[in-house]
């Protein structure tokens, strides 16, 4: 808890009762009642010796709150406690609360890192026990807790009875004394999630006042949850390309999947020594806050403890955290949204296409001004009564001396005079540039129609023809679209269709109909792997467009004392890079074997089939346009053959 060691020492007892005596008692009870109170007077002292031997040993750079709740415990505070640089705060413990008084652990005012915080509890058996009750999330995790139990009229000295409780089942750092005889103090420590056990004691050590400890072993060693021997945990998991992908599904720990969170937690396995088991969620969902105030799915799970964390592309939230603690965030995400690729424009405009439309307006303002332009020399040049002038008279002879050029065509004709001919040149190169490059672009556009303009943001979509799909994990991303204000993200909650798989909702972008959007990780390997074409571009479109930014880390059980220890590994991977190489690797392992299995069908369809030899061959489809212009001609003819007649018709009626 914060970054620094904690530490928690607790010297819990009890109650040195008051004795009382009456004039009346036997004597031999009055003896009794003198021996009890030196054989207590003898345990409080060895108790000092013992607490300064550990504090000094072990506790020395810790900042201390000290509880109590009656003077007869202040002996306790020996000498080493108050020569602790960092300080011991006195909290009388009859006016807090017990989880008050435990908070205060976390005020102290540490400038030094390496400094931690700690807690000593002087009380009765009484206060001890709601201690426990009333305060139990406060002793979990990795604090420092050492508890020193005095005797008491109703005092059990059954210390891994009192290790056992509860409270003390995510307390890693637990060890408590007691004396089992009368020259000796029996330790005893907690040892969770090793071998087969979650919560277990272990005798740790024994002490006497003469001899000391008698092994010298680390009461609170800082790798102590650095190899859980072998220990089975509980792993809520769903499959998600690439973080888990189903293997043998006949198992139910490692081996039934793989994928890039796989990847991660047999590392972490080999090098923590613990192995794990699968479970899933019945519902199959990541995790959603219902009004009651539980959760479904995996985050459910692992809230109410049937799992020990959960992993499968979980992305961290507030309102998460409050019920459950994340890792290290190990991958970083997006929610992207995915499009249909830009339809094709109909092959029926491509004669139009090879140039923009202020193109067209300029050539055909051009064209028709050079025509009267042709005829005005032709009438004011010196030479203007010659035959061979005399023709561009006619503005309809000098347009179609103008259009030939630029339709590529020669004629028979040639302007004789000076200025004529100069201007003409001139036009010669105008009309080739012109045809050449309108040619050239035809071709290609008769081939390769142009595209119309993608779907780009979420404002488009939710104006456009086209639906949209999500697939419906019960997460995050749904939760968002239930808070949403926005009227684009309003407009996309009332139109979304849930669906409960992604790659089928991908075929309906490839054909146009939907549009989705989903982990940008996911969706850009499954693309790459089932949906691309033979040269490898993808069959949607990404425009870049995000919807959320995401924290990928496990959910673990509040409190667990293997956090710590995960996070280190956690850190040292994310830290060396693996993330970054598994996932390329995953990738190109997955585009890899998509390009074998293509490759055998194509193999297999070219056997049947044969092959062109990657020449395009021109269909009918490819000549919708100039098909169509031709139309055009046609009916330009009709309806100008249809007016030439109602003229005439009409003009023999006049003359009648």
């Amino acid at each position: 808890m914060g970054g620094a060691t904690r530490c928690l020492v607790v010297c819990a007892l009890a109650g040195l009762g008051q004795v009382v005596g009456a004039a009346t008692l036997r004597a031999s009870f009055s003896t009794m009642v003198a021996g009890r109170v030196e054989s207590r007077a003898s345990e409080v002292s060895e108790a000092q010796v013992l607490l300064t031997e550990v504090v000094s040993r072990e506790m020395s750079r810790c900042a201390l709150v000290l509880l109590y709740d009656t003077p007869d415990a202040l002996p306790l505070l020996v000498p080493a406690l108050l020569l602790i640089p960092y300080g011991v705060s006195l909290v009388y413990l009859a006016s807090l609360d017990a989880a008050t008084a435990f908070t205060l652990k976390n005020r102290v005012d540490i400038s030094d890192a390496s400094v931690c915080r700690g807690v000593v509890v002087a009380a009765r058996d009484g206060s001890w026990r709601r201690l426990l009750q009333e305060a139990s999330h406060l002793w979990v995790g990795h604090t420092f807790t050492f508890l020193l139990l005095l005797s008491d009229e109703d005092l059990t000295h059954d210390v891994p009875s009192l290790l056992l409780h509860p409270t003390f089942r995510f307390g890693a750092q637990v060890v408590a004394a007691a004396r089992q005889d009368n020259d000796s103090w029996h330790l005893h420590t907690t040892s969770l999630f090793t071998n087969h056990h979650r919560h277990h004691t272990t005798p740790l050590d024994t002490w006497r006042p003469r001899q000391g400890f008698r092994r010298g072993v680390r009461l609170f060693p800082k790798d102590k949850m650095n190899n859980m021997q072998g220990f089975t945990f509980t792993v809520a998991a769903l499959p998600y390309d690439p973080f888990i992908t189903p293997a043998n599904v006949a198992l139910t720990g490692p081996g039934k999947y793989r994928g890039l969170e796989v990847r991660l937690l047999d590392v972490l396995a080999e090098a923590a020594n613990f192995t794990y088991r699968y479970v899933a969620p019945k519902d199959g969902q990541w995790g959603r806050l219902k009004k009651d105030g539980t959760w479904t799915g995996m985050i459910g799970m692992v809230a109410e403890e049937k799992a020990d964390w959960a992993m499968s592309d979980i992305t961290f939230s507030p309102e998460r955290e409050q019920y459950v603690d994340f890792s290290r965030t190990f991958v970083y995400d997006a929610s992207e949204l995915v499009t249909p690729r830009a339809k094709p424009l109909p092959r029926w405009t491509s004669p139009t296409r090879p140039f923009k439309w202020e193109v067209w307006v300029a050539v055909v303002i051009v064209v028709a001004a050079a025509g009267p332009f042709l005829c005005v020399l032709a009438r004011i040049c010196t030479d203007t009564y010659l035959s061979r002038v005399t023709w561009f008279h006619h503005l309809g002879n000098s347009i179609l001396f103008i259009v030939q050029p630029v339709l590529q065509r020669g004629g028979d004709r040639d302007i004789v005079i000076a200025p004529g001919r100069m201007f003409f040149g001139f036009w010669l190169v105008f009309a080739m540039i012109v045809g050449i490059s309108y040619s050239s672009s035809l071709t290609s556009f008769l081939i390769m129609p142009g595209l119309q303009k993608p779907i780009e943001n979420l404002h488009q979509l939710v104006t456009s023809d086209i639906g949209w799909a999500k697939v419906y994990f019960g997460g995050v991303q749904s939760a968002l679209l239930d808070q949403a204000q926005d009227p684009d993200l309003i407009a996309l909650r009332e139109g979304v269709q849930w669906r409960d798989s992604l790659p089928g909702i991908l075929q309906e972008v490839v054909a146009g109909k939907l549009a989705t959007w989903d982990n940008g990780i996911t969706t850009r390997l499954l693309v790459a792997s089932k949906f691309t074409d033979t040269a490898g571009q993808p069959l949607v479109h990404f425009p870049g467009f995000h919807l959320l930014q995401e924290r990928i880390a496990w959910p673990l059980q509040q409190h667990a004392p293997y956090k710590r220890r995960l996070d280190q590994l956690i850190d040292q991977v994310v830290g060396a890079g693996l993330m970054e190489k598994w996932l390329e690797f995953i990738i190109f392992e997955e585009q890899a074997l998509s390009r074998r299995e293509r490759e055998r069908a194509d193999t297999a369809i070219e056997a049947v089939e044969g092959t062109t030899g990657g020449t395009v061959i021109l269909s009918l489809e490819h000549f919708q346009g100039p098909f169509f212009v031709l139309l055009l001609g046609c009916l330009c003819g009709g309806v100008a053959l249809l007016l030439e007649v109602f003229v005439k018709v009409l003009y023999r009626t006049e003359i009648k």
